[in-house]
């Protein structure tokens, strides 16, 4: 519900419905504020009008702020308005104004006793006085300075109880929030402890991975070394010639070994190994008697070789 408004000027309180209320001094204003009927509205809210009301435009003043503007203009009241030995109220806004637009000051000013009369009267009346403006500048609030103060310091009393609610609330809040964070702990240090399990595994499986890829490399190389002794060995059998025979050989994965037997001449068969291609040069460390055998006369012999790549 919007507040009741009620215009003040000289003599008389006009309410919406056009009905006029005489007074003749602030006591009086006091009675006529505490008086009015309004329905069911209980907010008031008085515009001032001349001539109560004072407005002057100010020029050449200093560009301050407005709350230094109105400070400006309290200090020293009587240098801009007439004051005919009462205290004023007062309140100034910047504006823009002429051609082209300068900026000048809109200053206003009510006889103090006349707004703590409207103060009164609404605290008589039950009334919930949202301001005292002037007319044409609602802006400019005309309350005196003493209920200024005291609705300043409500605002802060309400301020001050507002943060103390808060701040209960959150000194409630705190256990609530102190067992949610231990339960997000605790299921993050759970899903850390699945993540570590999972890690663990993973590193199991890869060395066991590895392991696996290394006895492949072994068994691969094992093959290999053993095709190529069984190849070195066909190569060294097939360059001895038919009238040699091996009585021993040796002959290791690395292709070292030694080759014994017997042959018409031991030097001719180091000679045809020679020429068996992937063999190393061999090497005639031992040769011994002669004997016969089948109708032939035969060599001991002992070769040293090894097999290339």
């Amino acid at each position: 519900m919007r507040p009741l408004e009620a215009r003040l000027s000289a003599g008389a309180l006009c309410i919406e419905d056009g009905e006029r209320t005489p007074f003749v001094d602030a006591a009086s204003l006091v009675a006529v504020v505490a008086g009015l009927k309004a329905g069911k509205a209980r907010r008031l809210r008085v515009i001032v009008e001349p001539p109560l009301l004072q407005r002057r435009t100010l020029v050449d003043l200093p560009p301050v702020r407005r709350p230094q503007l109105e400070a400006l203009i309290q200090h020293a009241p009587g240098r801009y308005f007439r004051q005919n030995g009462h205290p004023l109220v007062s309140a100034a806004t910047w504006t823009m104004e002429g051609t082209p637009p300068r900026r000048v000051a809109r200053a206003v000013a009510l006889e103090a006793d006349v707004a703590a009369a409207v103060v009164e009267g609404s605290i008589q009346g039950g009334w919930r006085l949202e301001d005292i403006v002037a007319a044409g500048h609602p802006d400019l609030s005309l309350l005196p300075p003493a209920e200024r103060t005291r609705r300043a310091g409500l605002s802060r009393r309400r301020e001050l109880r507002l943060g103390g609610a808060v701040l209960l609330l959150w000194l409630a809040a705190l256990p609530a929030v102190g067992w949610s964070l231990h339960r997000r702990e605790a299921a993050v240090d759970a899903e850390l402890g699945r993540l570590e399990e999972a890690r663990r595994a993973l590193q199991t499986a890869r060395q066991a991975l590895d392991s696996a890829a290394a006895m492949i490399t072994g068994i691969d190389g094992a093959a290999a070394a053993r095709n190529q002794l069984i190849l070195g060995l066909a190569d060294l059998l097939g360059g001895l010639g038919d009238s040699t025979v091996v009585t021993a050989v040796t002959l290791d994965a690395m292709g070292s070994g030694e080759v014994s037997g017997r042959a018409p001449d031991a030097r001719s068969v180091v000679a045809r190994v020679s020429q068996v291609p992937g063999l190393a040069t061999p090497r005639l460390v031992a040769g011994g008697s002669r004997d016969s055998t089948a109708g032939r006369v035969l060599q001991q012999f002992t070769i040293h070789l090894g097999v290339g790549n």
